[in-house]
């Protein structure tokens, strides 16, 4: 409790406007007016009232009496009242009850009362909140009291949280959470209800299908193969069942255990032998090594057995090499069983969520997709009825291992269920039935059941398939080997049939010989059957096959899921053998029709193919054609020259003219100059083609500035009396073969200058511009220009606007330039008009400078 010093002859504090509770001269004022023998008190109450006043929450001080002492800003403002109006008069008349009924006003009264005896009082409180006073609000009430040296209640401290929301906020949960219990208890009723409801159809079928098989010698073998899957189908469902119906009766506080003193080590021996064959067949080992015991345990051996089993059959399950080890041992006041797989393990993230109901390990590696996921929560509730605990460790690709630790004796029992004759229905089904399914895991290979052989089976009014040399092909994939046997033996009369356990394998059978049509399971372990109908979609040589998938989830949205993921149908089992077989029919017809359009579609494609090649070819011959006719006129001149400089050469060396012979030499060396000329360039391009580019990233002005330079000197060597002007802006960096580029601008600059030979001043401007996706640079010159409606002839081989008498060339040097700016991607034209000079445009793109690829 707290204390208060020396304060009892105080009154209470008057509510004056000036009285400003934080002012720091104010309150020197107060100590310096005290006696010495107070001021530290006064000092103290000052500072707790500067405190109270500044606390978000109503809190205030009250007499013995209930009488109002004082309040803090947050109590006055809440219902917009003075302090005068709430001090000095008792607490439950203040505006805060002014609403409020009678009885909380009488509840308050009792409350200070209590709180004045030295007694702590909380409670919830309706009261009103705002200043119009209408608004309801739920108070965290609560009355401290104050004692003086003595140990006296000389106040109380009052104080209040608004709670509203937060107690609306509890009502909701509450209602939550007592409509999730309702909801809980109702699941399981239907549980319990629907469990025992399907016991009694399956306890008929079951019934005569074991005494059909029991008689020897009566059914063909055909039918007796049927008759098998019937059952194994139906004890699957009883175990289901059963499951159901034990965790309903736990959940209900309704199952009876009949505890037996019994030797567990040799009774947890005998089960997981059963597991032998399976374990084995499988290529695996089975450990069992669990010595005598002491002293007998006493446990329900019905739920014994299904612990064992449940935990066997899930090593099992998980487990594909290695071994599966049982062993038991005396442990501290009790005995512990182990159960130790070497199988794939199990995340430490989802270990918390193991026991859960309905849980199941996402992606984890099994023999089958199959489970109801709540085996393992099951046997921890089971493990619980014994007295025991159950605990799991696991390593990802290591194996894991269950732990069940059982006490000793018959103290953790009660005393009534103790070697009593069992009164309620039992749930317990034939060892067998576990290993019988563990073995249709197994593949045909391993020393698993056999597979259906295939039964002919006519169905009416089946829809025929055209003729065709040999049957369709079809892929089946499905990790339960019953489902697989039915549907194989359905459709082997019409069609050659290939079944597999899971996707991975569906996969390899695939590559190996793709299939007419497949037929998925969509839960298989590995890999389910959404994923590898992804695995065929993103395959452009398996895209276009057919699939149908095959699931017990049924409903609008099941199927819309499965159509999204490119299936070309959705069949819900259970389904009929007449509906399997027309949507079969109806898929492979469409795959035909399909088929039979791409091919129509590449056909189309090649011969689209063939004539643009044929264009080409085409093109290129004319080239062909052009440059044969160029050589042939180009070189004969200078030959035919040659010929007669040679014959004027022996006339003049039979008249022995010396001066003459001297000529014609000369004449003869620039002739073959030219010839020479001519088939470098045809060497280099024929070159542009087949030269790789050497690409990096360099700046053109470097590479411009080069050009120029070379060009600048020669062109003054030989044109003494001309002049020339160069205007030349910055250009980018760019990403391309420097030295093909150099090519393409010595021949526009050396056709800038050739064509404005006539000029006595020439200009030459160079420049680039930018665009979203390429740099465009131009050389513009005064020369001659060109007609515009032959601008498309410049950049052919041999194609010349000019005679050859009026400005000497090949022919080829446009050519290269577009052949080179090609290949880097980029485009090339050019405008003019005739004597009024032209510009030459080529481009290199943007992207590929930037990105330097």
């Amino acid at each position: 409790m707290n204390r208060l010093d020396d304060l009892t002859t105080l009154k209470p504090v008057d509510d004056s406007e000036d009285y400003l509770l934080n002012d720091v001269e104010l309150l020197k004022q107060e100590i310096a007016k005290a006696r010495p023998k107070y001021e530290t008190a006064l000092m103290r109450l000052l500072t707790a009232r500067v405190t109270m006043n500044n606390t978000f929450q109503f809190c205030g001080l009250c007499d013995t009496q209930g009488i109002g002492w004082e309040s803090n800003n947050t109590s006055v403002q809440s219902v917009g009242v003075n302090r005068s109006d709430v001090h000095g008069i008792p607490f439950w008349e203040g505006r805060w009850w002014a609403s409020s009924p009678p009885e909380v006003r009488e509840q308050l009264k009792d409350a200070i009362r209590r709180a004045a005896q030295g007694e702590f009082v909380r409670y919830d409180v309706e009261s009103v909140g705002g200043v119009d006073g209408q608004e309801a609000i739920t108070v965290d009430f609560n009355l401290n009291p104050i004692r003086d040296r003595e140990g006296k209640v000389v106040f109380m401290t009052v104080e209040g949280r608004d709670v509203t929301e937060q107690r609306r906020l509890e009502r909701e949960v509450l209602r939550q959470k007592e409509e999730l219990t309702r909801l809980d208890e109702l699941k399981t009723q239907f549980f319990a209800n629907i469990s025992h409801e399907f016991r009694t159809p399956l306890t008929l079928m079951l019934g005569p299908l074991e005494e059909m098989l029991a008689s020897d010698g009566v059914l063909p073998l055909k039918e007796r193969e049927q008759l098998q899957v019937v059952h194994r189908n139906a004890q699957r469902l009883l175990k289901l069942v059963n499951t159901l119906l034990d965790f309903s009766r736990i959940e209900a506080e309704r199952i009876q255990a009949n505890y037996e003193p019994t030797d567990l080590a040799a009774y947890t021996a005998d089960l997981a032998s059963m597991f032998r064959s399976a374990i084995e067949g499988a290529g695996m080992q089975l450990v069992v090594d669990c010595p005598p015991l002491p002293e007998p345990i006493y446990i329900d051996r019905e739920m014994w057995e299904k612990i064992v089993l449940n935990l066997l059959s899930n090593a099992f399950k998980f487990t594909f090499e290695g071994a599966i080890t049982v062993q038991m041992r005396p442990a501290e006041q009790g005995i512990q069983l182990s159960i130790c797989d070497t199988g794939t393990g199990i995340p430490t993230e989802e270990l918390p969520h193991l026991f859960e109901r309905f849980y199941r390990v996402k992606g984890a590696r099994g023999r089958s997709y199959e489970g109801s996921g709540i085996g393992l929560s099951l046997v921890q509730e089971l493990v619980k009825l014994q007295g025991g605990t159950l605990h799991v460790t696991s390593k990802v690709n290591q194996g894991t291992t269950f732990t069940i630790n059982i006490p000793a004796g018959r103290d953790h029992l009660l005393a009534d269920p103790i070697n009593i004759p069992a009164t309620r229905t039992s749930t317990a089904i034939r060892a067998s039935s576990y290993v019988e399914e563990a073995m249709r895991w197994l593949p045909q290979d391993r020393g698993g059941v056999e597979e259906w052989e295939g039964e002919k089976v006519r169905q009416q009014e089946q829809v025929p398939l055209p003729h065709s040399p040999a049957p369709p092909r079809i892929l089946l994939a499905d990790d339960n080997a019953d489902m697989r046997g039915y549907v194989k033996r359905l459709l082997d009369d019409r069609y050659t049939v290939e079944a597999v356990n899971d996707g991975q394998a569906a996969l390899a059978a695939i590559q190996h010989h793709p299939p007419d049509l497949v037929l998925s399971d969509v839960m298989m372990p590995d890999l389910d059957g959404f994923e590898f109908l992804q695995t065929l979609r993103a395959d452009p040589q398996t895209r276009e096959i057919p699939v149908i998938l095959l699931s017990a989830r049924a409903g609008a949205e099941s199927r819309v899921e499965g159509l999204e993921a490119g299936a070309d149908d959705y069949l819900v089992k259970p389904f009929s053998a007449r509906e399997l077989l027309a949507r079969i029919d109806t898929n492979i017809r469409l795959g035909q029709m399909r088929r039979e359009a791409a091919l129509r579609k590449l056909n189309a494609t090649l011969e689209q193919r063939v004539q643009e090649r044929t264009v080409q070819l085409e093109a290129t011959n004319k080239e062909l054609e052009a440059f044969s006719y160029s050589v042939s006129h180009d070189l004969r001149a200078p030959l035919h020259r040659l010929n007669h400089l040679i014959r004027l050469l022996n006339d003049e060396l039979k008249g022995e003219n010396k001066s003459g012979i001297a000529d014609y030499l000369a004449l003869m060396t620039q002739t073959t100059q030219e010839a020479d000329t001519l088939i470098e360039a045809l060497l280099s391009f024929s070159r542009m083609a087949r030269t790789d580019l050497c690409k990096i990233t360099f700046s053109m002005t470097d590479l411009l500035q080069t050009v120029q330079t070379q060009l600048q000197y020669q062109f003054q060597q030989e044109n003494k009396e001309r002049s020339i002007e160069w205007q030349l802006f910055p250009l980018p960096e760019v990403y391309g073969d420097p030295i093909m580029l150099k090519l393409v601008w010595q021949n526009l600059l050396s056709n800038a200058l050739k064509y404005t030979r006539s000029r006595s001043h020439t200009q030459i401007t160079i420049a680039a511009t930018e665009t979203e996706h390429e740099y465009v640079f131009s050389v513009q010159d005064n020369g001659i220009g060109f007609d515009r409606n032959r601008a498309g002839r410049l950049f052919g081989i041999f194609q010349r606007l000019h005679d050859a008498d009026e400005f000497e060339g090949t022919g080829i040097g446009l050519a290269n330039v577009k052949r080179i700016v090609c290949r880097h991607g980029g485009r090339v034209w050019a405008e003019a008009e005739l004597d009024c000079g032209a510009t030459f445009y080529f481009s290199l793109p943007k992207a590929l400078i930037e990105s330097g690829v």
